[in-house]
């Protein structure tokens, strides 16, 4: 069961959000090198659209991408802040998404080529 109504339903409570950010971090803790993170529960991937099929696994493997995980988690801190602006749990929340954004963006910097990054820095430009 997803926690995403529950928190949505009970925006002071901070356990609700301590939880999905447990769940996100633990996710970032088993990325490795790689931005998608196998799921055992094959189920879930028809109802979550950050889950895909990668193209190298087995069709039995869904493969959760980890930036979509953290892009769905902003929109929905970012609707209940505007309904809810003053609730300081739900700015906690935000600011901890951005901080396990950062701690992705890092790791992931950490394992590409410095040729690779500036290569893509150069592509923007």
């Amino acid at each position: 069961p997803s926690t995403k109504l529950w928190v949505a339903m009970h925006v002071s409570d901070h356990s609700g959000f301590h939880y999905r950010q447990f769940l996100i971090k633990s996710l970032i803790s088993k990325l490795g090198t790689d931005r998608t993170v196998s799921v055992h529960d094959q189920g879930v991937n028809d109802q979550n659209p950050s889950l895909s099929k990668d193209e190298g696994a087995s069709a039995e493997t869904p493969r959760i991408s980890l930036s979509l995980l953290l892009e769905e988690e902003m929109e929905l801190i970012t609707d209940l802040v505007d309904s809810y602006p003053g609730h300081e749990t739900l700015w906690s929340h935000r600011k901890h998404v951005f901080y396990l954004g950062h701690q992705l963006d890092t790791a992931h910097l950490s394992t590409t080529p410095r040729s690779a990054v500036i290569g893509k820095e150069i592509g923007r430009a």
